[in-house]
This record gives C-alpha cells, sequence and structure tokens, in this order.
C-alpha cells in the first residue's frame, strides 16, 4: 500500500465520519417531521386546532435541513438513482472514464448549488429576511443546510475525483 493510498483512506474515514453525523443529523430532522405532522394533523382533525407555523417549518426548514447534509453519505454508499445496464457492460478503463465524467458533472452542478445557495444565505442573514405569515422565521435558518450539504458532498467529490484519477494511472503489480 503506498502513501497516496493511505492519505486517500484516511480522509475518506475522516469524511464518512463526518457523513455519519450529518445522517443521524438528517434522521433527527424526519423523526421530528414526522412528530410535527402527526401531532398537527391529530390536532386539526380532533380539535380543529393545527399547529401554527408548522407547515412552514417542516416544508422550508426541516425538509431541507434533512436531504442536504445526508446527500455525501448517499454517494458515498451508492444510494443515489442510477442506471447500469449500460455502464455494467463497459471495460474497466471506461468505467473508470465515465465515473470520473460523472464526478465532474456532480462537482460543476453541486459547485453551483453550493455557490448560490452560500450567496443566499449570507443575504438572508444580511438583510434579516423572515418568512411572512404569522410566525416569521428568519429565512438563512432554512438556507444554510443548503451550502452547508452540497459543500460536503462537493469536498467528497473532489476526493473521489483525485482518487480516481490516482488510480487510473496507477500500475497493476
Amino acid at each position: 500500500m503506498d502513501r497516496k493510498s493511505v492519505i486517500g483512506g484516511v480522509i475518506l474515514k475522516v469524511l464518512d465520519r463526518i457523513d455519519k453525523v450529518f445522517l443521524q443529523l438528517s434522521m433527527l430532522w424526519l423523526f421530528i417531521i414526522m412528530v410535527i405532522v402527526a401531532i398537527d394533523g391529530l390536532l386539526r382533525q380532533f380539535f380543529d386546532a393545527p399547529i401554527v407555523g408548522a407547515y412552514v417549518l417542516v416544508e422550508n426548514y426541516l425538509m431541507v435541513a434533512m436531504i442536504f447534509p445526508a446527500m455525501g453519505y448517499t454517494w458515498a454508499k451508492r444510494g443515489h438513482i442510477s442506471i447500469t445496464f449500460v455502464y455494467d457492460k463497459f471495460p474497466e478503463t471506461m468505467k473508470k472514464i465515465s465515473q470520473l465524467i460523472f464526478i465532474i458533472l456532480g462537482l460543476f452542478i453541486m459547485g453551483l448549488i453550493l455557490y448560490t445557495g452560500y450567496d443566499r444565505t449570507l443575504s438572508a442573514f444580511i438583510n434579516g429576511n423572515v418568512t411572512s405569515g404569522l410566525v416569521r422565521w428568519p429565512l438563512w435558518l432554512a438556507y444554510i443546510w443548503v451550502p452547508i450539504g452540497a459543500g460536503l458532498f462537493c469536498i467528497r467529490l473532489i476526493v473521489e475525483f483525485v482518487l480516481n484519477i490516482a488510480s487510473f494511472f496507477k500500475k497493476e503489480a
């Protein structure tokens, strides 16, 4: 095992730990969503008194906080949707090249999302933007999960890109 492989393995282990922490956080948000929706439904049905702001909280805050931080973990576990009936027939070199292309495309798209999410979060924070309605939630709290999740995902893609390039040029022993 060469030094680059060891360094790459350590970096991936650290990223895996970070992703697992954010996955746990995403699972917590999912649980909170389920509790809020269940209680809101019961209160609405039996007492005609829904939780004020529950819809905005769940839709604009908790769903975003649940989805974006877990994207890197999903990528690491190869859990994103993929169609492999053609890919599986590729020779190994073509698989590596196509994987690099997918990583580059992912980096481009997630980089745009990261930039836009960061810009929007910062703008909402500086301007003090809040939701409209009875409960005035600060919008930056909803937006911040986008650059966090996209940033973690971009870091994972960059590491995998470097490791894939290294494995592409690695001579077979």
